[in-house]
């Protein structure tokens, strides 16, 4: 008996020549088949976020690299990673990396497919022969399976956090100089510049008065104190001290698909859905 290869953290065991486990293989198969869901509610979500949003990039074929140079500054900005250390190719859009694998692989198992690559297809092509062929490239040694699942899982976690950022406003405090009598006041609302690729632009705006408005260091100097009690989103750590979840404990609720990933804040650290990892703490008190 051998350790699956294809998660570091996972230790099941399997039988030779396997290297994958079943649990790893059925995860990175299930992901396929949300992305190529997903991938079909983009040009829905690019309506109602509007056309120069994240969700109209991904509902288009945009996987070209002058599109790709461009779009530089935004991935920059939301994972905190510098642009010159970013890969050549589109590393979130899912035409960019799943037909990019569907090349590779057909070159390397000598196959040939004459139509027009598509999301779709290439979900189509992984999922061939029943399965069988998936289970074929994630048990070969000469393939590297594991980093095809973290670009898969990642590619995933972008589109899930792009269809709840496009729905849901990132909420934060009560508006401060709103607060009526009894203390009631709308949360403040953050509204990017997606210009600013440094953040410093970015503001969090009254929903009632827009002449209430923060920047991002006002707000956490002089609002920021409620912050984490209002947050739809916070990372492992604020989380812990907010709620006491442990974050071991949060990140073992996400892997189980218990508590969803919602993408990263601007220095790139994993955001986790705040009324999920609450529910999932009442569950088990």
């Amino acid at each position: 008996m051998t350790e699956c290869t294809a998660r570091a953290s996972c230790a099941r065991e399997v039988e030779p020549p396997e290297i994958t486990c079943p649990v790893c293989l059925g995860r990175t198969r299930s992901n396929l088949d949300k992305i190529a869901y997903l991938a079909t509610q983009m040009p829905v979500e690019a309506i109602y976020a509007g056309i120069n949003s994240e969700a109209a990039y991904l509902a288009g074929p945009a996987a070209d690299p002058t599109t790709w140079s461009a779009r530089r500054v935004y991935v920059a900005r939301t994972t905190g990673v510098m642009q010159a250390s970013l890969e050549d190719d589109d590393p979130w859009h899912p035409y960019s990396v799943l037909t990019r694998w569907q090349m590779m692989i057909e070159e390397d198992y000598g196959l040939r497919d004459t139509r027009k690559m598509t999301i779709s297809g290439a979900v189509a092509f992984f999922a061939r022969d029943d399965g069988r062929f998936l289970h074929r490239f994630a048990n070969d040694p000469e393939q590297d399976f594991p980093l095809f699942a973290r670009e898969v899982a990642a590619c995933l976690t972008h589109l899930e956090a792009v269809i709840h950022d496009s729905r849901v406003p990132e909420l934060g405090a009560p508006c401060p100089e709103c607060s009526d009598e009894a203390g009631f006041a709308d949360r403040l609302v953050k509204r990017y510049v997606d210009e600013d690729p440094t953040g410093a632009s970015d503001r969090w705006v009254c929903p009632v008065d827009p002449g209430h408005y923060w920047s991002e260091a006002d707000y956490r100097m002089r609002v920021g104190a409620n912050y984490l009690a209002y947050a739809a989103v916070l990372t492992a750590d604020q989380i812990r001290d907010q709620y006491r979840i442990a974050p071991g404990t949060l990140r073992r609720w996400a892997a189980e698909g218990k508590v969803t990933k919602r993408g990263r804040d601007g220095h790139g650290r994993q955001l986790y859905d705040v009324a999920e990892a609450r529910g999932m703490r009442e569950v088990i008190a």
